[in-house]
């Protein structure tokens, strides 16, 4: 279970002027806890997805300098919390960056094993870590062969829901310059057990990390930037997403499409 931060702006814009010192700043402290890797994406006028990351956990006041980070209408940032079985390495760590889509997802799908058999034998040799969230990614790529992004991404995840009850199909995606976000928490509880064994009980969480842990919501600021984020942040006055939906995150009105 990881922590996600996204933004879409009319005009390019750095993390700092879309989201603010304050927001960001929180963000950044929650890699005290998700603290097994981050990462960021963003959209590159010339590229496409754009993505860069490390192991060590985020500092807002060092990494996200405009030094690295180039001015872009949509970006995405990723807080990693391991599943066992997946521990810190390049090939895991989030963002993913495929076929010109970079997809960040907040989730265990468990055991693995079961999406990954779901995949031909050509689509799991694709595979290069051992996170349950890329195997996610490869089942979205197969659908955005012939389907739009919001379509590939719903297919993908209803798939997963199928394989998955339970689990949480949360996830970001940036392609063709637009951002993708898909709101399906399903039944799943915090990972408190998991914390607990990192030392944190439930008493020291940071706010957020209950019952409302698996909600995405999202906020407009006052330059006109549609904001998206997992719990854990100040939300106060944000609208939440609809669930089970894939939405299309743009200034303009909002595009959902039903899993």
């Amino acid at each position: 279970m990881s922590r996600m931060l996204a933004y879409t702006a009319v005009r390019p814009k750095t993390w700092r002027d879309a989201v603010g010192d304050t927001l960001l700043s929180e963000f950044g402290a929650l890699s005290l806890l998700h603290s097994d890797g981050w990462g960021a994406a963003w959209h590159d006028s010339i590229v496409g997805a754009a993505v860069r990351g490390g192991e060590a956990p985020i500092d807002t006041r060092r990494s996200l300098r405009k030094d690295w980070v180039p001015l872009s209408k949509v970006g995405m940032l990723y807080l990693r919390f391991a599943s066992r079985g997946a521990p810190m390495s390049p090939e895991n760590t989030q963002p993913f960056l495929r076929d010109g889509m970079a997809f960040q997802h907040n989730g265990a799908l468990s055991p693995r094993s079961l999406a990954v058999h779901a995949l031909t034998e050509d689509e799991q040799a694709r595979l290069t870590g051992t996170t349950d969230s890329e195997v996610y990614l490869q089942h979205t790529l197969r659908d955005l062969i012939n389907r739009k992004p919001a379509d590939a991404l719903a297919e993908a995840a209803a798939r997963m829901r199928t394989l998955f009850p339970a689990a949480c199909l949360n996830a970001f995606a940036i392609t063709g310059g637009d951002l993708f976000v898909v709101h399906a928490p399903g039944t799943a509880q915090p990972p408190h057990v998991a914390f607990a064994r990192r030392g944190v009980s439930v008493d020291s969480l940071p706010p957020g990390h209950g019952d409302t842990y698996n909600r995405l919501s999202s906020t407009v600021s006052a330059s006109g930037t549609v904001i998206v984020a997992t719990t854990g942040i100040d939300q106060r006055g944000w609208i939440p997403l609809p669930s089970d939906t894939v939405t299309r995150i743009t200034p303009a009105p909002l595009i959902s499409v039903a899993l």
